[in-house]
């Protein structure tokens, strides 16, 4: 951890006064917080000059700090400082996993000297190999800990995210080894429990339910992006032909609890893949800086839940991306 804090020795080089906002939150690594302003960080004692909410000074070594707060001292100089500065602060920022504002400082170092283009270059293939990393051994420690939900979460991050990194070829497998066990069975219970109606009535409705999560698996796994957005867009037409089908049992049979179960047991499942594929086929677009088709996407997933909070955020971050014209995905 000092190896990663003492960066910002490297960044301040010298004494510095820091620009901190009137309230600024300071976590320690003890788990307290102190509410107060950074006023000064020495880069060669590694001390942040901070006074707290009653005036008195606090004297704070670097050590003390979370690693977050100690990139809220950093971030502090990035409007102020010159570009190659700015990078440093980039950096430091990239190693303790703040992926997206280390590509935000990398940006604006850009925009104040574009000779600095061939530098970011290089600390973004690194930037998107520690990326990926970080997405793999979450993943895994998701799977040690047997949460299936969160090392998709991770697994589907680094392959629609990170599609050029060599990790993302194992994300792949994993996925395809785990996606149909974890998924499949999230409709066991409806299958036991109306056996007769899935059979008739509703047999053609679970055939494209089935269809759909097969979609989505190939269009997760596929290592071609072409493939990928073929196979999720397929999905979400799948999705649509199995909602019509719930819609027109509905209206054939008579209502009843046990219908009623069934068909808004169905309607559920149908629209959390529909948007989760939606989503992975946004993540793409994103990556591929094609925001516009990207927030097509999700505005189709919010179409089918406009309270879906995994899809209003990633509406914000696909506008956010868009405004700044600079993502941190490869360029193509």
């Amino acid at each position: 951890m000092r190896t990663i804090l003492s960066y910002l020795a490297l960044l301040t080089l010298t004494a510095t006064t820091l620009a901190a906002s009137p309230a600024d939150r300071v976590r320690l690594k003890n788990g307290q917080y102190m509410v107060g302003t950074a006023k000064h960080y020495d880069g060669k004692t590694e001390i942040l000059t901070f006074i707290a909410e009653d005036g008195t000074e606090q004297m704070i070594h670097i050590d003390e700090l979370s690693p977050r707060s100690a990139y809220r001292a950093a971030n502090s100089l990035a409007k102020t400082a010159e570009p190659a500065r700015i990078v440093r602060i980039g950096n430091f920022a990239r190693d303790i996993g703040l992926y997206a504002h280390a590509a935000r400082h990398y940006r604006n170092a850009l925009k104040k000297d574009p000779s600095l283009q061939a530098e970011v270059d290089a600390e973004m293939v690194t930037l998107r190999r520690e990326a990926a990393v970080f997405c793999m051994s979450n993943a895994e420690e998701a799977i040690k800990k047997g949460d299936p939900k969160e090392a998709e979460k991770w697994l589907t991050t680094l392959v629609t995210k990170l599609p050029d990194e060599p990790l993302a070829d194992k994300a792949a497998a994993m996925l395809e080894e785990r996606y149909a066990a974890h998924h499949d069975s999230k409709d066991d219970q409806l299958e036991k429990d109306h056996a007769d109606l899935l059979s008739k009535e509703l047999r053609t409705g679970k055939l494209r339910y089935d269809s759909m999560l097969k979609k989505i698996q190939k269009g997760l796994t596929a290592r071609n992006s072409s493939a990928a957005k073929r196979e999720l867009e397929g999905a979400y037409k799948e999705g649509e032909r199995a909602l019509r089908e719930i819609d027109k049992v509905e209206k054939q049979l008579e209502p009843s609890t046990e219908l009623t179960q069934l068909l808004e047991g169905y309607r559920a499942l149908v629209k959390e893949h529909m948007i989760g594929g939606q989503l992975a086929l946004a993540s793409f677009y994103t990556t591929q800086t094609s925001y516009s088709q990207a927030l097509n996407e999700v505005n189709k997933a919010l179409a089918l839940d406009s309270k879906n909070t995994d899809a209003l955020a990633a509406r914000a971050r696909i506008e956010q991306a868009s405004s700044d014209g600079w993502g941190w995905g490869r360029r193509r």
